[in-house]
Protein backbone atom coordinates (compact mmCIF):
# COMPACT_ATOMS: atom_id res chain seq x y z
CA UNK A 1 0.00 0.00 0.00
CA UNK A 2 2.76 2.45 0.94
CA UNK A 3 5.96 2.84 -1.03
CA UNK A 4 7.89 4.02 2.03
CA UNK A 5 7.66 5.49 5.51
CA UNK A 6 9.33 8.75 6.57
CA UNK A 7 9.24 9.07 10.37
CA UNK A 8 10.66 12.33 11.71
CA UNK A 9 11.98 12.45 15.28
CA UNK A 10 10.41 9.16 16.17
CA UNK A 11 10.10 5.48 15.43
CA UNK A 12 7.50 2.97 14.29
CA UNK A 13 5.30 1.00 16.71
CA UNK A 14 6.44 -2.52 17.64
CA UNK A 15 3.97 -4.35 15.33
CA UNK A 16 5.50 -2.57 12.31
CA UNK A 17 9.07 -3.46 13.25
CA UNK A 18 9.67 -6.46 11.02
CA UNK A 19 12.15 -7.32 8.25
CA UNK A 20 9.17 -7.20 5.86
CA UNK A 21 8.32 -3.62 6.82
CA UNK A 22 7.80 -0.88 4.26
CA UNK A 23 11.10 0.70 3.22
CA UNK A 24 11.76 3.38 5.81
CA UNK A 25 14.03 6.42 5.98
CA UNK A 26 14.20 7.84 9.52
CA UNK A 27 15.19 11.47 10.11
CA UNK A 28 16.10 12.87 13.53
CA UNK A 29 17.78 15.93 15.02
CA UNK A 30 20.84 15.17 17.13
CA UNK A 31 19.92 18.04 19.48
CA UNK A 32 16.31 16.94 20.01
CA UNK A 33 15.35 17.59 23.66
CA UNK A 34 11.79 16.22 23.26
CA UNK A 35 12.26 12.80 21.65
CA UNK A 36 15.71 11.42 22.45
CA UNK A 37 17.90 11.04 19.38
CA UNK A 38 19.25 7.79 20.83
CA UNK A 39 15.81 6.16 20.62
CA UNK A 40 15.74 6.48 16.84
CA UNK A 41 19.41 5.58 16.51
CA UNK A 42 18.91 2.37 18.56
CA UNK A 43 15.69 1.54 16.71
CA UNK A 44 17.38 1.89 13.31
CA UNK A 45 20.36 -0.23 14.38
CA UNK A 46 18.03 -2.95 15.69
CA UNK A 47 16.07 -2.99 12.45
CA UNK A 48 19.21 -3.02 10.30
CA UNK A 49 20.48 -6.05 12.25
CA UNK A 50 17.21 -7.77 11.29
CA UNK A 51 17.78 -6.88 7.62
CA UNK A 52 14.85 -4.46 7.54
CA UNK A 53 14.85 -1.94 4.69
CA UNK A 54 15.67 1.15 6.78
CA UNK A 55 18.09 4.06 6.49
CA UNK A 56 18.82 6.90 8.89
CA UNK A 57 19.65 10.56 8.34
CA UNK A 58 20.62 12.77 11.27
CA UNK A 59 20.81 16.54 11.42
CA UNK A 60 22.44 19.04 13.79
CA UNK A 61 19.07 20.45 14.88
CA UNK A 62 16.57 20.07 17.71
CA UNK A 63 12.93 18.99 17.70
CA UNK A 64 11.78 21.04 14.72
CA UNK A 65 11.16 20.66 11.04
CA UNK A 66 11.63 24.34 10.23
CA UNK A 67 15.22 23.76 9.22
CA UNK A 68 17.36 21.56 6.96
CA UNK A 69 15.67 18.40 8.26
CA UNK A 70 12.25 19.74 7.27
CA UNK A 71 13.57 20.60 3.83
CA UNK A 72 14.96 17.09 3.42
CA UNK A 73 11.66 15.56 4.56
CA UNK A 74 9.74 17.64 2.00
CA UNK A 75 12.18 16.54 -0.70
CA UNK A 76 11.68 12.88 0.19
CA UNK A 77 7.88 13.27 0.25
CA UNK A 78 7.95 14.92 -3.17
CA UNK A 79 10.14 12.10 -4.53
CA UNK A 80 7.72 9.52 -3.12
CA UNK A 81 4.75 11.28 -4.72
CA UNK A 82 6.49 11.46 -8.08
CA UNK A 83 7.36 7.75 -7.82
CA UNK A 84 3.64 6.95 -7.58
CA UNK A 85 3.23 8.16 -11.18
CA UNK A 86 5.90 5.78 -12.49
Amino acid sequence: MFSQALPVSGWLPEPLQTPKMTPTRALHGELDAVVPYEWTEEYVQKMQKNNAPITFESFSVGHSTVNEMGGRWKQLVNEAILALDE
